[in-house]
């Protein structure tokens, strides 16, 4: 039993290792599937020959079942979700994908597919379906439990079922709908397994370099996450008490390339057989054991083919309960409450969404016309290349933009979606992008190119969050003021700090802003991970801010009234929307019609003209970066007092603020320019759910529209700036129209005098 690599895995028995040493493991003893390690030669022919006709009987049996229902009166259909893992994770959003596409050849249901991007999507998504009125809508993982939790309460007369958790409220307490369905899997038997093998491959000195050092790489530290690394530290040092186990997280589950950083430090200290538990994170884990010539172990899926390194992975079954959950649905036999998958007991668990045209143009509409012609082209040309590619990859770039139209307009929508609550989701998206773009524009006049408003906006939410839950119990009156301030100084106090380097030192605003963008991302690991702020262990996020912090809503947040066809609560727009047109309205009055405005804006032409003319360029640098940070904090603020209520660890890969970049350039740094910009990328946004689900059509090619969109932008910036250096053209005799391109001619980075 202790031979090489090659051997099985199902040669190391858990249960014998157990009772060999005298201890049960803390959990009942189920047996889980673990992939084969290489060569299986422990299996006789005789033994394969009786597991594949045992195999065979089986699935003959099965398919018996599967047509005893008779045919369905209708064609049911299913919605999945995934987490932001994506379908490409080789993990567990691909194994549900698997269940879902098992399920249509076998019971013939029409079986859609959304992958959620970022956390904002899990709401919107599940109510697209929900609201078009599916039997099924699934969402995948731990991480979507409260949006489920919130759109189940929205459609209960619509089915759902969650893997690896649970429809709950925002802090974290199970809210048992009658027609919610929890998928729940023994993680810990499958980490035990492979655990095993760990131990013994390091006991019998068949480990590449027999350090007796294993490690496991987890994503965000949540329940099914710790449950395997349990199982895998547990059994490991069961079966060799001298192991050492190092465990370290990623908070991410998507970025192969922060779980390769760990496992490397892993590997540095001597580490040599990598167990990898962060979904398509963790690719990153098995590629840098095989650079460096040691053991990996796969998760969820069987990663194999995923490198060359891996020797085993433990098994779970998602596609299983994925089909068992459709096949529940289409038999009418759903039943709420929580169903157990392991390898041996199949399942067990408690039952329980025209004006005519003017022959001539005026003055002030021939200069908007000028104005917009290059962020027109811009999109226009985004749209052209992007219709080449649906073209070139084979679909139908009709549908795709029609996708788009219908789920970022409410224009165009052939497949029951609602147009009122397509509109609502591109408002939502929108309304943090206005302000943060301001908070990007603001510097771009006077000369400086802000990329911290991501960290900036991560401050606000902070703030926001941190006075919600301390003074809950305050008035509303009082505390929703309060914590809308409080994420505009945190914002002021964090850009600021850049502000503050560049008058004084020249420290470059690019260079600092990007770094205090990782200082605030790690400080709001820190915050919701074993800090102060966190909910509970394992849960990665924050008490729920209180009732007075929140923002209303335009609607009445209520399940009961009905509004176009659907529930109130599912219009999501709050006043928060207010709030953004008057920040940006404040932007457009303090640039032109104040004496800060017009200090800015010379500072931005030129540093030395500003100073002859008066003007302390020292100053203005550092109140233009206050008060960017401000508008930067109070994005995040509003985020949080308008939808999220708690910081989660959706806001470890937030984009809002490198968005907001694309939408100041686009706005040309105008405040007009700033709301289209803003509204164009809320509905790309929102629309490419609706275009994946409806067009087949990944919704990843929104990004690919973005990038276009700011490459169009950018190219024509760097014919300014060509034009700007000597020998390669010669510079205008007058200011560029468009000032927003002074962002990329900043002087010298040195400290003004």
């Amino acid at each position: 039993m202790g031979g090489q690599a090659g051997l099985s895995a199902t040669s190391y028995n858990l249960g014998r290792t157990g009772k060999r040493r005298g201890i049960e493991p803390p959990w009942p003893a189920q047996s889980h599937w673990v992939s084969s390690l290489k060569g299986a030669r422990n299996m006789g022919r005789s033994q394969l020959r009786f597991l594949a006709l045992v195999g065979a009987v089986l699935m003959v049996v099965a398919a018996c079942g599967s047509t005893s229902s008779g045919p369905a009166a209708k064609q049911v259909k299913v919605g999945l979700v995934t987490d932001v893992g994506g379908l490409n994770d080789k993990s567990f959003n691909h194994l549900a994908y698997v269940g879902l596409q098992k399920a249509i050849a076998d019971f013939h249901v029409k079986g859609d597919v959304t992958e959620s991007k970022t956390g904002d999507d899990y709401v919107p998504n599940l109510t697209s379906y929900a609201s078009k009125n599916y039997d099924l809508v699934i969402g995948v993982g731990f991480l979507m439990q409260e949006a489920v939790g919130k759109v189940s309460g929205s459609f209960p007369n619509v089915h759902f079922a969650i893997i690896d958790g649970a429809g709950t409220d925002a802090s974290g307490k199970d809210l048992q709908h009658s027609n919610v369905e929890s998928l729940f899997f023994k993680e810990q038997d499958a980490g035990a397994m492979v655990g095993v093998i760990a131990g013994m491959l390091e006991k019998d000195k068949k480990a590449p370099g027999n350090t007796n050092v294993i490690s496991a790489v987890g994503g965000v530290s949540i329940p099914p996450v710790n449950h395997y690394i349990a199982g895998y530290k547990w059994a490991a040092t069961m079966e060799d008490p001298g192991i050492k186990v190092l465990v370290g997280y990623s908070n991410d589950f998507t970025d192969p390339a922060k779980c390769k950083s760990i496992a490397q430090s892993q590997i540095g200290a001597k580490s040599e057989i990598l167990f990898q538990v962060a979904g398509g994170c963790g690719l990153g884990v098995l590629q840098a054991a095989g650079s460096a010539k040691v053991y990996s172990i796969g998760v969820d899926a069987d990663q194999k083919d995923a490198d060359a390194s891996v020797i085993a992975s433990a098994l779970k079954k998602v596609d299983q309960a994925t089909y068992t959950a459709i096949k529940n649905v289409v038999n009418n036999q759903f039943s709420a409450g929580a169903l157990t998958f392991s390898r041996i007991a199949k399942a067990s668990g408690a039952g329980g969404v025209a004006a005519r045209p003017r022959p001539r143009l005026s003055a002030t509409a021939a200069r908007l016309t000028r104005g917009f012609a290059m962020p027109f082209a811009s999109v226009l040309f985004a749209f052209v290349v992007g219709a080449v590619v649906v073209t070139v990859t084979g679909g139908n770039p009709i549908d795709a933009y029609q996708g788009l139209l219908c789920g970022g307009l409410g224009v165009a929508c052939t497949q029951g979606e609602n147009p009122a609550l397509q509109i609502a989701n591109t408002i939502i998206f929108a309304i943090p992008l206005i302000t943060a773009g301001v908070a990007v524009a603001l510097p771009f006049r006077a000369g400086l190119f802000n990329i911290g408003a991501e960290g900036q906006l991560l401050a606000g939410a902070m703030a926001c969050t941190a006075l919600g839950i301390k003074l809950h119990d305050w008035p509303a009156v009082i505390l929703l003021p309060t914590v809308l301030v409080g994420g505009m100084l945190a914002g002021a106090a964090w850009a600021g700090i850049a502000g503050v380097l560049k008058a004084t030192v020249g420290a470059h605003e690019v260079v600092t802003t990007i770094m205090l963008n990782y200082v605030a991302q790690w400080l709001l690991r820190f915050l919701i991970i074993g800090g102060p702020l966190e909910l509970r262990a394992g849960t990665s996020k924050s008490l729920p801010i209180g009732e007075g912090a929140r923002l209303a809503t335009f609607l009445p947040n209520s399940d009961t009234i009905q509004i176009l066809g659907l529930p109130a609560s599912v219009y999501r727009v709050h006043v928060g929307l207010v709030i953004a047109v008057v920040a940006v309205a404040v932007f457009a009055i303090l640039l032109w019609r104040t004496s800060l405005g017009y200090e800015i804006r010379a500072a931005g032409q030129s540093q030395k003209a500003a100073r002859y003319a008066g003007v302390s360029v020292r100053r203005t640098i550092i109140v233009t970066m206050l008060i960017a940070g401000a508008f930067s904090g109070l994005a995040g603020a509003i985020q949080i007092a308008g939808v999220d209520h708690n910081l989660t660890d959706k806001y470890f890969s937030d984009t809002t603020g490198f968005d907001a970049i694309a939408v100041a350039l686009l706005g040309l740094g105008s405040a007009v320019g700033i709301v289209l910009a803003a509204i164009l990328f809320g509905a790309l946004h929102a629309g490419g759910s609706v275009m994946q689900a409806d067009a087949g059509i990944s919704s990843s090619l929104v990004l690919v529209l973005q990038a276009l969109i700011l490459f169009s932008i950018a190219a024509n910036f760097l014919n300014a700036i060509r034009l700007r250096i000597p020998g390669l053209g010669q510079a205008p005799s007058a200011p560029a129209p468009a000032a927003v391109g002074a962002a990329l001619m900043t002087e010298a980075a040195v400290a003004p005098p």
